[in-house]
């Protein structure tokens, strides 16, 4: 079995921000969410991390879905593991013995040292 060093419930905005910092410091990391969310639902973005508007001409728009893809992406480039699409974590436990984490999805069970939950927002 594949112990990580982290675990991310999450691929939005700020779980993707930790696979990439994560990744970057040597680290072991899998991301387990669905590509869907509020900011894929985006059609465009102002005044975000990451992208600003370069013109009036709107030839450098991005939406939310294209901000996800391309931050994916980046994180894969330096060496996050990404579970299957829409992959949820059924349960969560902590080992006090190992002092490791396992999650739970549909398909097994991933081990991390530790756990980042940044399951987003829903919109009211």
């Amino acid at each position: 079995d594949i112990i990580y060093d982290i675990v991310i419930l999450g691929a939005g905005p700020a779980g993707l921000t930790a696979a990439i910092f994560g990744t970057r410091a040597g680290l072991n990391v899998l991301v387990l969410g669905s590509q869907s969310g509020l900011l894929a639902e985006t059609p465009r973005l102002e005044n975000f991390p990451g992208y600003f508007e370069f013109n009036n001409n709107n030839d450098k728009e991005m939406s939310g879905e294209k901000w996800l893809q391309k931050t994916r992406s980046q994180a894969r480039s330096l060496g996050a593991h990404f579970g299957l699409p829409g992959l949820m974590a059924s349960s969560l436990e902590k080992n006090p013995d190992k002092l490791l984490f396992a999650m739970t999805t549909q398909l097994e069970t991933y081990h991390s040292k530790s756990v980042i939950v940044a399951t987003g927002a829903t919109s009211r």
